[in-house]
């Protein structure tokens, strides 16, 4: 065999190797997208409420292993805490929603860390700029550790970890796994600005 064919026999087995990978990475389980931790932190647009709270509107509730669920109606969220998710520790925890018309809240004790895929967050989307949203618009959590980081004049939050988030459209909810606390957005596109 000469050395153009030899070529051209290798060229076709590594075609078929190729293409017999890319029908296994097709058919495989599809990936759950995962945090993205950026740094430089990166500025956002954040979601808005179609009705800004006049204040902050502030939550607690003392927990177990048994775990349980906090609710802010007046800004559309409710967070639950499953069975075992805080070890054995009686906790209070607490959410302030921020005042104004950014999606924002704040989470006590700041730095607390929970087991297994964290705890849930879900916000109805029906009184933000969200609604009837044809998916045009990419929706997604940041994670903000200062109220220094938010800027209501321009809508934006500086961003230091994007999290993924699922959206129900048809029921107009987002939820969202929170693996540690400090502040939360719910973030609608990144800026090219820097700080």
């Amino acid at each position: 065999m000469n050395n153009t064919v030899r070529r051209i026999v290798a060229a076709g087995a590594a075609g078929m190797l190729l293409a017999g990978c890319t029908d296994a990475t097709q058919n495989a389980a599809p990936t759950r997208p995962a945090m993205e931790i950026v740094n430089p932190p990166v500025v956002a647009l954040t979601l808005e409420r179609l009705h800004p709270l006049p204040n902050d509107i502030t939550k607690s509730i003392t927990l177990y292993q048994t775990g349980g669920s906090l609710d802010i109606p007046e800004a559309g969220f409710h967070l639950n805490i499953p069975r075992n998710t805080i070890g054995n520790d009686r906790i209070t925890i607490t959410v302030t929603a921020v005042a104004g018309n950014q999606v924002a809240y704040e989470f006590y004790p700041k730095g607390m860390q929970f087991k297994l895929d964290g705890i849930r967050m879900t916000q109805n989307l029906d009184s933000t700029s969200w609604v009837n949203n044809e998916g045009n618009t990419k929706i997604e959590g940041g994670y903000f550790k200062t109220r220094d980081d938010l800027d209501s004049s321009d809508g934006t939050a500086l961003i230091y970890e994007f999290i993924p988030v699922s959206v129900i459209a048809t029921g107009g909810r987002l939820h969202m796994n929170i693996k540690h606390f400090s502040g939360y957005v719910v973030a609608t596109g990144r800026t090219t600005q820097n700080y």
